[in-house]
């Protein structure tokens, strides 16, 4: 015969009252108001398996071995089916249109593919046995979501559920902001203590100089690596493999060419990065688009095309050598002899 508890208690042996109950209790106090999904005298318990809602009274209509939450009873369907009740897939073990074909023994869920019978993996694995992790920047089952992480900030993306995880100084669904000024670290959790209120590294916390755009180092005369751009060179390029400008962060394209697609060559007299930089030759040489090395025309020499060719010496590059007699010079392009003025 149950127990009956005296008014204001309730529960095993009688030990509890409304101050046990993490809600409301019921108008008689005699037992707690358990949220959906929870039961128990205290709600400390999740429904079990197959019900939901309130008091777990609901019954799941999840099929070939779907879940449903024990809330809202949505279902949760294994890999390979689909439908709002997990209704469009085999039992496991099986596929195709009457889920009449037996899948590959080697699947380790016994869960394949209903149309062409390869193996549906668990979330963060693939391959035809489920024994490969995910590639770098993709997840879930059979790794065929593509991660959306800042691939410049993000240190991983989780095979199972592609949750982007950050790289210290970043934080953001896809790890693209940077530390609020003041913070740095993993989280941004920590604060920088730098004196004079000086800014810090979003990812080392080093205290840094107020170098201008496109520079760093304890006098500011480093120029930014390639990844970094901006005042003390804090912030990193979103250029994917191409390089940005280091004072404003622009994408630039490969020395040489510029444009949107960076499909067109350097115009005559620019080189270098989006074509940025302007050609130093004289006397009508012409520099290179890509290292900005100047090509002299015949009968001039010199880093900047800058000389005339030594005496002796003519043509291209000064390669020719002059042939001239009984004290003629030879002219620097051509190589004529003639005599030096006033012989």
């Amino acid at each position: 015969m149950a127990m009956r508890c005296v008014p204001g208690y309730f529960g095993p042996n009688c030990t509890l009252t409304c101050r046990d109950c993490p809600g409301e209790c019921d108008k008689e106090g005699e037992g707690c108001l358990c949220e959906p999904g929870r039961t128990g005298p205290t709600c400390s318990v999740p429904c079990p398996e197959g019900f939901y809602g309130a008091g777990c009274n609901e019954v799941c209509r999840c099929e070939n071995e779907g879940t449903c939450d024990a809330v809202s009873g949505k279902c949760t369907c294994p890999p390979g089916v689909s439908g709002e009740f997990c209704e469009d897939g085999c039992p496991a073990g099986y596929y195709g249109d009457t889920c009449e074909r037996r899948c590959p023994m080697m699947c380790p869920s016994m869960r394949c593919n209903r149309v062409f019978g390869f193996c549906e993996c668990d979330p963060g694995r693939f391959g035809p046995k489920c024994n490969m992790p995910c590639p770098a920047l993709t997840w879930g089952a059979n790794c065929r979501h593509q991660c959306q992480c800042n691939d410049q900030t993000t240190a991983r993306c989780h095979p199972e559920s592609g949750v982007c995880e950050c790289q210290p100084g970043y934080v953001g669904v896809d790890c693209s902001e940077e530390c609020p000024k003041g913070r740095w670290g993993a989280g941004c959790n920590h604060e920088c203590q730098c004196a004079n209120g000086a800014s810090c590294h979003p990812a080392t916390g080093a205290c840094l100089m107020d170098c201008p755009p496109g520079f760093t180092g304890a006098d500011c005369r480093d120029a930014c690596d390639e990844a970094h751009y901006g005042p003390g060179c804090m912030k990193v390029c979103m250029c994917g493999m191409r390089p940005c400008d280091p004072v404003s962060g622009a994408c630039l394209c490969p020395a040489g060419t510029y444009g949107l697609s960076c499909e067109q060559p350097c115009p005559d007299g620019l080189w270098g990065e989006s074509c940025l930089k302007k050609c130093q030759c004289e006397n009508g040489g012409n520099c290179d688009r890509v290292s900005g090395q100047c090509h002299c025309r015949p009968g001039f020499t010199g880093p900047t095309c800058e000389a005339q060719c030594p005496p002796g010496r003519f043509g291209k590059d000064c390669s020719e050598t002059c042939t001239c007699l009984n004290g003629a010079a030879c002219h620097h392009v051509t190589g004529r002899c003639h005599f030096p003025s006033g012989n």
